[in-house]
């Protein structure tokens, strides 16, 4: 069993025992996690800007109707 050592504030040793680096160890993603959420924020990326090209399309519609007699 592997255990690691931290100092806390009070500059005392604090036992990082084997429960927080398994903790640790099952927060960390997988390489095909960050590919899955890397394609997920491109995909979002993607439909922001779109939508923003919507938006600004309408609001050059609603130019054009505002000036109009």
């Amino acid at each position: 069993m592997v255990r690691g050592i931290e100092m806390n504030d009070k500059n005392k040793n604090v036992d990082n025992g084997a429960s927080d680096q398994i903790e640790e160890l099952d927060s960390v993603n997988t390489d095909e996690e960050l590919l899955d959420q890397t394609s997920e924020i491109d995909e979002l990326k993607k439909l922001a800007d779109e939508n923003w090209e919507k938006v600004l399309r309408l609001q050059a519609e609603l130019e054009i109707l505002g000036n109009e007699p």
